[in-house]
């Protein structure tokens, strides 16, 4: 009896937490791909495919100036007034050129040329306070197990909150990014043409879906967000 309330304690902590209804819950358990399951697009210029593990879903660039993600955008999103953002991820590690951009991390653009990007690096998180300028950032472990990342945003304030594991860790706002293509969207991946990395996603769920999980949709050759905007020229490549 001890043994298998044990095993429930543990089934229990591995699954998306409960009391908030989302539109679009994808868990990697589910044996199916995001783009097969929830209408995510496939973002990859990788030259590799994301690897889907009983448990996780591994996504890998292995070169700078790669992009592998997932993408909700155009008629499969609309910003609810509270948008709220939940994943349970493992950085598995990565390199960068530049401090502001890891190959890790959640973009969202709740309204259009507004932006916040939350990055996984070895042993932190951040936000970005500008394209090219970290805003908030917290140590933390993020390599040694899985941990529950929580984003809302006040989408007519802007306002953002990070939960680490359940506890408020970080705060900061969108900033205005008139690069990007103006679409309402939610990436998540690797988003840093500095950055290369591994990480794993048990799963992400958001509320603000506009269609059910269920039908297939297809790769883009090109990135997120028409990515050729989100980072200026002058970053590093």
């Amino acid at each position: 009896m001890r043994t298998l309330l044990i095993s429930f304690v543990m089934l229990c902590l591995a699954l998306p937490a409960a009391g908030q209804p989302f539109d679009s819950s994808w868990t990697a358990s589910s044996g199916e791909l995001p783009n097969q399951s929830c209408q995510y697009t496939l973002i990859d210029t990788s030259g590799f495919n994301p690897v889907l593990q009983p448990n996780y879903l591994r996504l890998e660039t292995l070169t700078l100036n790669r992009f592998m993600g997932y993408e909700h955008k155009g008629t499969r999103i609309q910003m609810p007034s509270q948008l709220v953002v939940d994943a349970r991820i493992r950085f598995n590690g990565g390199t960068s050129n530049a401090v502001n951009q890891t190959g890790c991390g959640i973009v969202i653009e709740p309204v259009p040329d507004e932006t916040i990007i939350l990055y996984l690096e070895e042993g932190g998180i951040f936000l970005l306070a500008t394209p090219s300028t970290r805003g908030e950032e917290a140590a933390v472990a993020t390599s040694d197990d899985f941990h529950d990342y929580r984003i809302t945003v006040d989408v007519a304030t802007g306002a953002v909150q990070v939960f680490y594991d359940g506890v408020l860790t970080l705060e900061g706002e969108t900033y205005r990014f008139t690069a990007s293509d103006g679409s309402p969207s939610i990436y998540w991946g690797d988003p840093g043409n500095a950055a290369a990395a591994s990480s794993d996603w048990m799963w992400l769920q958001h509320n603000a879906a506009t269609v059910a999980c269920g039908t297939p949709v297809g790769t883009e050759a090109l990135s997120w967000g028409s990515v050729k905007g989100m980072f200026p020229d002058d970053q590093p490549r």
